[in-house]
C-alpha cells in the first residue's frame, strides 16, 4: 500500500464582518469579535480566482475568470477585511468530520485538524503558526 505524501497548499484567508440585516443569524454575529464574523479562503486558479466559503447551510465555491488574487485582496482590504496567506503541507488522510463553519472549512483546506474555533481564534492561530 502506498502512503500519500503531504501536498503543499497555499490559500489566502480573509476575515471580515457580514451584514446579516434582520436575518436569523444576527444574534450569533453579535457574539463574535468585530472584523472577525466570517472567513473565506481564496487563491488564483488558472486564469481566474477560486473562492471557497460557507454560506449558512452550504459550501459555496466560486470561480471568477480574469480576476487575480492581488485584485481581490486589494478589494477586500479596501473594505476593511484582514487578509493573510497560509501555506501548509496537507496530509490528505487527516480529514476530520466536524460541524461545518467558515472556520472548519478553512482549517480543512489548509490541512489542520478541525476543532471548534471562532474566526478571531483562527486569525490568532495563523499568526502564532507564522511566528
Amino acid at each position: 500500500m502506498v502512503t500519500p505524501s503531504p501536498t503543499p497548499v497555499r490559500w489566502l484567508v480573509a476575515f471580515m464582518d457580514v451584514d446579516a440585516g434582520g436575518g436569523p443569524v444576527r444574534w450569533l454575529l453579535s457574539w463574535l469579535r468585530p472584523g472577525f464574523q466570517h472567513c473565506a479562503a481564496f487563491r488564483g486558479a488558472g486564469e481566474g480566482l477560486l473562492i471557497v466559503q460557507t454560506m449558512l447551510s452550504r459550501v459555496q465555491v466560486d470561480w471568477f475568470p480574469g480576476v487575480s488574487e492581488e485584485q481581490y485582496r486589494e478589494e477586500l482590504e479596501s473594505k476593511g477585511a484582514f487578509v493573510v496567506e497560509v501555506s501548509e503541507l496537507v496530509d490528505d488522510t487527516a480529514w476530520n468530520l466536524r460541524m461545518m463553519t467558515c472556520v472548519s472549512l478553512v482549517r480543512a483546506l489548509v490541512g489542520w485538524r478541525a476543532r471548534w474555533q471562532t474566526p478571531a481564534g483562527l486569525a490568532a492561530e495563523i499568526a502564532r503558526r507564522k511566528g
